[in-house]
């Protein structure tokens, strides 16, 4: 059966006048959505940055500036709102600053965009030293937050202004540290507890160097109220617990020839030594200075100390 020609004429004429106002109605619906996103009332006019910053403020506008630039198809500018990638502004301005920590674009009014910024908080400086000496720093000091992370490159400042952690170069590292973990939390927990117990004791830590084996240097200001040079630190490592370390600087403190050797020549104390089983070393001048620990039987965890002959064991 065939149908009956002024039919298929009728259906052809249907089909192609569907289309024309499918067509239509696209036009009409391309022509309102271009026309709405061009109109003036949702152009960003604004761009605030908010936040405490220590990075160029300058320097975040230029990046939003050449991300609202140009136009879509050449037509609809950047700067409407509806078309405003909040996401790729974040990533941008993410990846440009290590400073920061986190940041949040928002759109208010159809008008304003504005850029919440929080930038990584100091902790502590962290400085690369020459292996050969540690008081010759190499690539400069480093801002630290409290994970570890270094953000920024910072002056040298004095020991008493920020904690300085110093290590070793790393290969890993490469030749920019800026914006890589340097140091786990676990380290960075331990030492706040060496030296908080320190503290307690009126031994004042400055500076604290972190080795590749486990052993660490506490660079100390004073022991008490007796100042001290600025190379004299205690050594130890991280196989005993902040308590240890601790009560076993106690027993070479209260020793009375370490008392003695400290007010008669304090500027000439090199180091104490806590790293050894049942020993602590400790150098004033070209003496090095052997004493044993003793465990009392009788109570739980109390230390005595027997001081051995003095005699230079280099």
């Amino acid at each position: 059966m065939f149908a009956p020609k002024h039919i298929k004429k009728k259906t052809t004429s249907s089909w192609k006048l569907r289309s024309i106002l499918l067509c239509v109605l696209l036009i009409v619906i391309f022509a309102g959505i271009l026309t709405l996103f061009r109109s003036d009332s949702f152009q960003i006019k604004s761009v605030i940055v908010e936040g405490e910053l220590i990075i160029s403020e300058d320097e975040v506008l230029s990046i939003i500036e050449r991300e609202l630039s140009g136009k879509w198809l050449f037509v609809i500018p950047s700067k409407s709102a509806p078309l405003i990638r909040q996401n790729k502004i974040e990533f941008l301005l993410d990846t440009q600053f290590p400073e920061i920590a986190d940041v949040k674009v928002t759109i208010h009014k159809r008008s304003e965009l504005r850029i919440l910024i929080t930038e990584h908080k100091a902790s502590n400086i962290w400085c690369l030293h020459d292996p050969r000496d540690i008081s010759v720093v190499l690539h400069g000091c480093y801002f630290m937050d409290e994970s570890g992370l270094v953000f920024s490159q910072s002056p040298y400042f004095s020991d008493r202004v920020f904690f300085k952690f110093f290590s070793e170069w790393d290969k890993e590292l490469q030749n920019d540290p800026v914006g890589q973990v340097v140091m786990g939390q676990n380290v960075l927990s331990f030492v706040q507890e060496v030296v908080e117990s320190f503290e307690k004791q009126d031994i004042i830590v400055r500076r604290m160097f972190v080795g590749k084996d486990g052993d660490f240097q506490a660079f100390i200001g004073s022991l008490g109220d007796i100042p001290t040079p600025p190379s004299a630190h205690i050594s130890f490592s991280d196989d005993m617990s902040p308590t240890d370390i601790s009560k076993k600087a106690l027993l070479a403190l209260e020793t009375p020839a370490f008392d003695s050797d400290l007010i008669a020549k304090s500027d000439e104390l090199n180091y104490i030594d806590l790293r050894f089983e049942n020993k602590i070393y400790y150098k004033f001048g070209p003496d090095i200075i052997e004493s044993e620990v003793l465990q009392d039987e009788n109570v739980e965890g109390q230390m005595n100390i027997n001081n051995l002959e003095k005699r230079n064991l280099q």
